[in-house]
């Protein structure tokens, strides 16, 4: 590889990684307009976010699947059992790492109810917090995708966290905020 293609493939990801940062943000944005005001607030990913992780397993295990067929029906040499090991494993990384991404994204989430915060993580149990359990929270969702939303309690311990990316962070921020729950300035 020469000096122009490693320069056109790093232009690429520095061009092609914020479009697909702003697309997802995009729709989390749209998402967040038809957030209503009701009594149960849920936390979730953006579907263009959940359907880019899903979508990912898929192709990489279809595709993979689709590589093993072909070295399978097209294999004169008999180098099969090499090949179909390799892909095999690079099939099961990828993919697993696609479906990871996709439970973590959409089964890790918070709900704002009239009384507490019902905290939902993956692999863990449902936790309840109640308003006046919660000691302060930090709001960084100005910051955009690196932003999020923190809860702490009244020992300074981190209870839950919500990315930006998710709709309806901005909407528990301000529950927080309507329930009396102190915010913690941005600088520190």
């Amino acid at each position: 590889m020469d000096i122009w293609e490693t320069l056109l493939i790093s232009l690429l990801i520095s061009v092609i990684l914020p479009i697909a940062f702003s697309f997802f943000w995009f729709f989390k944005i749209r998402g967040e307009k038809k957030i209503s005001s009701s009594d149960v607030i849920r936390t979730r990913p953006p579907k263009a976010l959940s359907g880019f992780f899903l979508g990912f397993a898929l192709v990489v295990l279809l595709g993979g699947i689709a590589g093993i067929i072909y070295c399978c029906i097209t294999d004169s040499e008999n180098t099969t059992a090499s090949t179909i090991i390799l892909i095999s494993v690079g099939i099961a990384l990828f993919s697993a790492l696609g479906f990871f991404g996709y439970a973590y994204i959409r089964f890790n989430y918070v709900v704002a109810v009239t009384d507490g915060i019902i905290v939902c993580r993956l692999f863990r149990k449902k936790r309840y917090y109640s308003y006046e359990e919660i000691g302060y929270f930090q709001d960084t969702s100005n910051l955009g995708m690196m932003g999020g939303l923190i809860g702490y309690d009244k020992n300074n311990s981190k209870i839950f966290a919500i990315e930006a990316i998710h709709i309806g962070a901005s909407a528990v921020a301000q529950r927080l905020r309507d329930r009396g729950v102190q915010e913690k300035s941005k600088q520190s």
